[in-house]
C-alpha cells in the first residue's frame, strides 16, 4: 500500500507563512511589553543597534510595562542615547518604574489618552547583611545623581547653565548685583527679610517682565535699548516676521533698492542713486505706486520665493509642512497627501506679510533637513517627522504631485548668507523646490 500523499497546498502555506516579528521590526517598531529583565534588555538593545545600522529613520518603541531591573533599563536608555536614529516612545498602556524613565528618554514622547505613567521613589524594601545594604544604598545614590545631576547642591542655588553653557546648580547672584552669570542690570534680584531661621528667599525675574505678555511676543530691546516684551510688528518687515519697514534705517542696516548702472560685461556697478532713490518710485520718478519694472536683477543672494501660510505648529526652518483646516503643521505621515512645502529662512521674496505665519517656499533653492545624502537630481518627499527622504518607485507612480523637492547637495558650511545676516545651517541640505 503506497503512503498517503500530502496535500498539494501544504508547501505553499508554509512558504508564505506571515512572520509578525519580522514585519514589525522591518517597520522599525520595537515592543517593550513585559518586565524589564536582562534578556529583554539584550533583545531590545540588539534591535536598536541593528535598525540604526540600516538607516537613521525614527524608531518607534511601544511601552506597556510595570518596570523591572533598573540596571537593565539604564542599559536600554544608554543605547537609545548612543544611536543616531531618533527614538519615539509610545505608552500604549502602562509605563511604571524604570519603564517610565525609558519612556521619557525618547527624542519624542507620546502616550495614548488612557495610558498610565507612574514613577516612584528609588528607596524601597531590601534585606541582607550590612555589606549588601551599603552596596544597594550606593547604587541608589549613583542612580539619583544620574537623574538629578547633584544630590546636595546646597542652599540658594538654581539649576541651569552658566556663562560657559555648563549645566548644573549655580549660586544665585547677590541682591542688587548682576553677579558672575549675568551682565549688569540684565535681571532683577529681590531678597526678602530673613525669617527666624535666618533664611532669605530670592526672586529672580527679567527686567520689565510680564506674567501674561500675550500672543506672538518676543523679549528683547527696543530702539533705545530698553528691555521688555515686544510685538512682532516692532521688528523690521525686512527680516520676514512682519511689521513695518524701518524708514529711518533705509540704506544703513538692511539692503534697499536703488537706481544704478550695471556693466553688462563684468557686472560692475556705478552711478548708485542716493537720497530719494532709496525708495522704489514709478517711472516718472515722483509718485510711489509700489511697482517695479526691471529687465535684469544682479547679485541676488537670497534665492527662493515663499508664500506666508497660517501656522498651527512650531516654526522649524527646513522642515516639511502640510496644510490643515487650522493652518500649516509639520508633516507626520510619509508622502503626506496635503504636503505644501518647506519652511524657508533663505528666501529673498515673500508673498504676503509674516506676522507669525510660516514662510513656505514655493520655488527656488532652500536649505532643508534630509535624512541622508543622495545623488543629485533624486526626487524627495516628506517622511514621518517632516524631513525629506527619497521617494519610492510606487510613490512616484501613484503620487507624483507629492514630490516636494529635488536633491542637490549637503551644505558643508555651518552658516550661510551675507556676512551680517547669516543663518545657521544645522546640517541641512540644498534642495530645489518642486
Amino acid at each position: 500500500m503506497s503512503p498517503k500523499r500530502k496535500p498539494a497546498h501544504r508547501k505553499s502555506l508554509v512558504k508564505n507563512e506571515f512572520d509578525v516579528d519580522l514585519t514589525v521590526l522591518g517597520n522599525r517598531q520595537i515592543f517593550l511589553f513585559e518586565e524589564v529583565t536582562q534578556a529583554l534588555a539584550k533583545k531590545i538593545i540588539k534591535q536598536l543597534y541593528a535598525l540604526d545600522t540600516l538607516n537613521h529613520n525614527p524608531i518607534m518603541l511601544y511601552i506597556n510595562s510595570e518596570g523591572g531591573n533598573c540596571a537593565c533599563g539604564l542599559a536600554i536608555i544608554n543605547a537609545m542615547r548612543t544611536i543616531e536614529s531618533p527614538v519615539v516612545t509610545i505608552i500604549t498602556g502602562e509605563a511604571s518604574s524604570i519603564a517610565a524613565h525609558i519612556s521619557v528618554s525618547g527624542n519624542k514622547r507620546v502616550a495614548y489618552a488612557d495610558g498610565v505613567w507612574f514613577e516612584h521613589s528609588l528607596d524601597t524594601y531590601f534585606e541582607g547583611n550590612a555589606a549588601k545594604l551599603n552596596n544597594h544604598n550606593d547604587f541608589i545614590k549613583k542612580y539619583k545623581k544620574l537623574l538629578n545631576d547633584n544630590l546636595a547642591p546646597g542652599s540658594q542655588k538654581y539649576y541651569g547653565t552658566d556663562n560657559a553653557g555648563t549645566k548644573g546648580f549655580h549660586a544665585l547672584p547677590l541682591p542688587g548685583v548682576g553677579g558672575d552669570l549675568y551682565p549688569e542690570d540684565s535681571i532683577n534680584v529681590v531678597s526678602s527679610i530673613p525669617d527666624s531661621a535666618g533664611i532669605t528667599d530670592f526672586t529672580i525675574s527679567l527686567v520689565n517682565d510680564e506674567n501674561v505678555p500675550g500672543y506672538y511676543k518676543y523679549y528683547g530691546t527696543n530702539s533705545v535699548g530698553t528691555r521688555g516684551w515686544r510685538d512682532l510688528s516692532d521688528l523690521p518687515n525686512e527680516i520676514g516676521l512682519g511689521g513695518s519697514p524701518d524708514l529711518d534705517s533705509v540704506g544703513t542696516d538692511y539692503p534697499v533698492l536703488r537706481r544704478c548702472n550695471v556693466n553688462i560685461l563684468d557686472g560692475s556697478i556705478s552711478d548708485v542713486g542716493i537720497l530719494g532713490d532709496d525708495i522704489v518710485l514709478s517711472g516718472d520718478g515722483i509718485t510711489a505706486d509700489q511697482q517695479l519694472v526691471a529687465s535684469k536683477v544682479w547679485n541676488a543672494v537670497w534665492n527662493d520665493i515663499v508664500d506666508f501660510q497660517e501656522l498651527d505648529d512650531k516654526l522649524r526652518f527646513g522642515k516639511c509642512y502640510y496644510d490643515s483646516n487650522t493652518g500649516a503643521k509639520i508633516c507626520n505621515k510619509r508622502c503626506q497627501k496635503s504636503v505644501i512645502g518647506i519652511a524657508s529662512d533663505t528666501f529673498g521674496y515673500a508673498l504676503g506679510a509674516g506676522n507669525g505665519k510660516a514662510p513656505i517656499g514655493v520655488t527656488g533653492w532652500v536649505l532643508a533637513f534630509v535624512d541622508k545624502e543622495y545623488e543629485r537630481g533624486t526626487p524627495l518627499t516628506n517622511d514621518k517627522v517632516g524631513n525629506l527622504t527619497e521617494m519610492t518607485l510606487a510613490e512616484k507612480q501613484m503620487y507624483p504631485e507629492r514630490i516636494v523637492a529635488i536633491y542637490k547637495k549637503k551644505e558643508a558650511a555651518t552658516t550661510w548668507g551675507l556676512e551680517d545676516k547669516k543663518v545657521q545651517v544645522n546640517g541641512r541640505h540644498w534642495v530645489k523646490i518642486k
